[in-house]
C-alpha cells in the first residue's frame, strides 16, 4: 500500500470514529426536565384552602393529557407513545411508595411534571390512570385521622 491510500484510509477511520463518539454523547446527553416546583405549591395550597383541584384552572402550560402514576408503577411499560422520552424527567416512583408521578403531555411529548408526595395527599392510584381537561378533576378529602385523600370526580 502506498503512503497516500493509507493516508486516506486513516483519515476515513478518523472520521468514523468521531461520527461514533458524538453519536453516543448525544445519546446521552439528555436534559432534564426540572419538576415543576410552582404546581407542587399550588396543589399545597389547594388542599389547605379548598375542597378540589381542577388542574385545568391551576396549570399555566399548555397540555391536553395527564398520567397520575402510583407508586412502584412503569410509566414506561404503561403509557405507550412514541414521542415520550422518559429520560427528560427524573424520577423514583417504581422504588418509591412515598410519591405520586403526575405528567403532563402535550401532542404527546412531556411538558411538565411533579413527584407529589403522599404525605401531602395522596391521590390512591395503583397504577397509572389517563386525564384530560375535562377529567382531571378531583375532591379532596380529610378523614378523622388526618389523612388527605384527592380523589378522582
Amino acid at each position: 500500500m502506498q503512503k497516500r491510500e493509507v493516508l486516506i484510509l486513516a483519515l476515513i477511520s478518523i472520521i468514523i470514529l468521531v461520527c461514533i463518539i458524538s453519536l453516543i454523547i448525544k445519546k446521552d446527553n439528555v436534559k432534564i426536565m426540572p419538576q415543576d416546583e410552582q404546581l407542587k405549591v399550588k396543589i399545597d395550597e389547594l388542599i389547605v384552602f379548598s375542597n378540589e383541584i381542577w388542574f385545568k384552572h391551576i396549570t399555566d402550560f399548555e397540555w391536553d393529557e395527564m398520567y397520575i402514576i402510583g407508586p412502584y408503577a412503569n410509566p414506561q411499560k404503561n403509557i405507550k407513545s412514541q414521542k415520550i422520552n422518559w429520560k427528560e424527567i427524573k424520577t423514583s416512583i417504581e422504588t418509591n411508595d412515598s410519591i405520586t408521578l403526575i405528567v403532563f403531555l402535550y401532542e404527546g411529548e412531556i411538558v411538565s411534571y411533579l413527584e407529589y408526595p403522599r404525605s401531602k395527599g395522596n391521590f390512591n392510584i395503583t397504577g397509572v390512570r389517563k386525564y384530560n381537561k375535562e377529567t382531571g378533576y378531583f375532591r379532596i378529602t380529610n378523614d378523622e385521622w388526618g389523612v388527605i385523600d384527592i380523589l378522582p370526580q
